[in-house]
């Protein structure tokens, strides 16, 4: 039972999702798109900057610094959702608030020490400042930014976008300084990935704004001042619709960019997975089901990640 407690105070579904996104970005991506490079080329194979092992240390890097935030957030969380008679919130009950920033404490130091280590290893000592930055973020969130309008989505936005570019920023960034044809495949990788960081950040920026109109009663009762308070219910739920609108022009920019190149199964996923999917978001917004609205869109995430698959066992 303790350890249910534990896994809900980290959120262990989350956690699985980070590290199932790293995974497929490093082995059905960028793996296989310098393997086929290194097949037909004659100049000598590109080896990335990080080992097997490194890249574990990295997805764990990731995933202890996640693991350590929502600890923190949750144990914050403990008076208000007591005032509101809340009683999903793991500390307190099964885990002792103690625990909770015992967890937090070590969870983030051993995830910074391992980008340390990690940014020592490829000789890029300065990249392990992303990861203290969003740990200092992370808790600054939990402290204020969460109880403001904007920046606090923003900014969590801003760090899961991050998070998905750690791994071509420790494994390609290193070694970019090689010839210019190695250099623009590298460009090519970070372009690709960059796209996706982008539409992360925008479903990750829209969640939050569907979170706080779903919670809009309960903050008001906290006296916070999220974005749906200081803007409205349905300024809110607008700027919502523009986000997701602005998602859908970006994936029919690309779907008519590379319609040539693009094959059937990917034209059908993203037809599915994203349009589809989004306009029915689009619809549950538009009826204020915010819980529903939220389950989609955290599908929408999922489907893009798994898109990576899609693409590599495509022949894109």
């Amino acid at each position: 039972m303790v350890l249910i407690h534990f896994f809900r105070l980290i959120r262990l579904l989350d956690l699985l999702f980070i590290a199932s996104a790293l995974f497929i970005l490093k082995y059905t991506f960028i793996n296989p798109v310098i393997s086929t490079y290194n097949y037909e080329s004659s100049s000598l194979p590109i080896v990335t900057a990080l080992s097997q092992i490194e890249f574990l240390c990295m997805v764990l890097s990731s995933c202890l610094i996640a693991a350590g935030s929502f600890a923190i957030n949750n144990y914050f969380d403990i008076k208000n959702d007591d005032l509101l008679n809340l009683d999903y919130n793991p500390v307190g009950k099964g885990i002792p608030r103690r625990v909770a920033m015992l967890t937090h404490i070590l969870f983030s130091i051993t995830g910074i020490v391992i980008a340390i280590y990690l940014s020592f290893s490829v000789a890029q000592i300065k990249l392990s400042l992303i990861q203290i930055t969003m740990v200092a973020i992370l808790w600054q969130h939990n402290v204020s930014f969460k109880k403001q309008p904007f920046i606090g989505s923003f900014l969590i936005s801003l760090i899961v976008a991050i998070g998905l570019l750690l791994i071509p920023l420790y494994d390609l960034f290193p070694i970019i300084a090689l010839d210019e044809v190695e250099r623009a495949l590298f460009l090519e990788i970070f372009k690709v990935v960059i796209v996706y960081a982008y539409c992360l950040f925008v479903l990750t920026f829209t969640y939050l704004l569907i979170k706080d109109l779903n919670n809009l009663q309960k903050d008001k009762k906290l006296q916070y001042n999220t974005t749906a308070i200081f803007l409205g219910e349905e300024k809110t739920k607008y700027l919502s619709i523009i986000l997701i609108c602005s998602l859908l022009a970006i994936t029919s920019y690309i779907m008519f960019r590379f319609n040539s190149s693009l094959n059937i199964y990917i034209k059908l996923y993203a037809f599915i997975n994203v349009y589809l999917v989004s306009l029915y978001s689009l619809y549950l917004l538009n009826k204020s089901q915010y819980k529903k609205a939220l389950l989609v869109i955290k599908g929408i995430m999922i489907a893009i990640i798994f898109s990576f698959i899609i693409l590599n066992y495509s022949n894109v």
